[in-house]
């Protein structure tokens, strides 16, 4: 990286608490806690015309007010980028996190499903990835992907698990009007208390340019999933059509609606439809988000216990606005319903979730914030059901402190 642009060290501390009304998610013999959290972070930012690096390291002394213990959790990330030439580019990050609390951390929480109602539990993530991308025509791409993604829970009550993805995805542009993208990944998922399972995946997606602001698409996807013990093996398959379009510089919507067919193992064959929709308004100083979508999920690797495949539909809106010079606001809600099927019994789960936010920066290193988060999950089993109040304020600096 000695190549870079500009390379920037900067660095902070933050102090948060935290109130936790339902740390163990049970709608019975709920326990409360508040937390004190100091996080010093260092971050290392480097940009070149053809490369660039981001490291970031914050480690956490948390003190739990309710059982007066300290831990210590970590975070440790980087990505590398690095363009080899107008045509041929690489990328590399991993990500690490040894916490108890998966929602800590919006920026370390990406790229690793962990459910919710799994409550509070020392563990362990990794998230690895690599790839890359050669141009070999005008608009025209392929790529190589490897991910690699680890959970390790401390105790033997929650799942384990080991999963491999590679994936090869070719974008091709016929002409003006016409493109088409093929994607394929293979997946191998090894489990500590459930059956391993291998999961071919493959997608088709073929678009036509209406306008230089409208696209429409069709898309025929296929998954076949094998487990190696007794649960049932499956495969999906699901064909849509869908419109994109380009309303404005601030304004762009999305349709899409089609059917999933669903074959298993000794059980009939199942059809379901499909849909979704979103549609992102970008005002002067916020932007506004609004999505839809239903048909058939696979929920596999969430940190909890494999659940299966379930029907679903969701509803998402979120706002995020700059009230005032240094002050922004942000409130987003959801609701989705689950209806899984790989049950003896199909039971059905219904979670609400919503979540307000304020933040002020001030004297150029300094911001103060304050989040709130409910969230209610109904379910036919008694025990799945939880209501949740969270409350977080932070106080952080941060500052650069070298540049050259």
């Amino acid at each position: 990286m000695a190549q870079a642009g500009q390379t920037v060290l900067s660095g902070g501390v933050a102090l948060r608490q935290d109130y936790d009304s339902n740390i163990d998610r049970t709608s019975q013999n709920q326990r409360s806690e508040w937390l004190t959290a100091v996080s010093p972070t260092l971050r290392l930012t480097a940009k070149g015309p053809d490369n660039a690096l981001v490291f970031r390291y914050a480690p956490s002394l948390v003190y739990s007010h309710r059982t007066d213990l300290e831990r210590i959790d970590h975070l440790l990330a980087a990505r590398v980028e690095k363009e080899w030439g107008e045509r041929f580019s690489t990328y590399l990050s991993d990500t690490f996190v040894r916490a108890e609390d998966p929602s800590a951390d919006d920026e370390a929480a990406t790229g690793l499903a962990l459910a919710d109602n799994r409550g509070r539990n020392r563990y362990l993530t990794n998230n690895f990835d690599v790839g890359m991308q050669y141009v070999y025509a005008r608009e025209s791409f392929f790529k190589l992907s490897y991910q690699n993604r680890i959970l390790d829970n401390d105790g033997g009550d929650r799942e384990d698990f080991r999963k491999n993805t590679p994936g090869i995805s070719v974008f091709h542009r016929f002409s003006p009007q016409w493109q088409a993208q093929v994607d394929t990944t293979f997946t191998d998922g090894n489990f500590d208390q459930t059956d391993d399972l291998t999961q071919n995946t493959g997608d088709f997606f073929l678009y036509y340019s209406q306008t230089p602001t409208s696209k429409l698409f069709g898309h025929y996807g296929v998954a076949q999933t094998a487990y190696d013990g007794l649960q049932d093996d499956y495969s999906r398959q699901n064909i849509s059509l869908g419109w994109i379009r380009q309303q404005s510089a601030t304004l762009d919507f999305k349709l899409e609606g089609g059917s999933v067919f669903l074959n298993r193992d000794n059980r009939a064959a199942e059809s379901e439809l499909y849909y979704a929709m979103s549609v992102n308004q970008k005002t002067e100083r916020g932007e506004m988000n609004l999505a839809a979508a239903g048909g058939v999920d696979e929920q596999q690797f969430n940190g909890a216990t494999d659940e299966g495949v379930s029907r679903y539909w969701s509803l998402n809106a979120a706002i995020r606005q700059e009230l005032y010079k240094n002050i922004h606001a942000a409130a987003k809600c959801s609701y989705r319903t689950d209806t899984y099927i790989d049950q003896l019994v199909e039971q059905e789960k219904r979670k609400l979730q919503a979540e307000a936010s304020l933040s002020h920066t001030f004297g150029q290193w300094y911001m103060v914030s304050v989040k709130y988060i409910y969230a209610r999950q109904g379910a036919d089993i008694s025990t799945d059901r939880y209501e949740d109040n969270r409350l977080l304020m932070v106080f952080s600096f941060n500052k650069d402190f070298v540049k050259w």
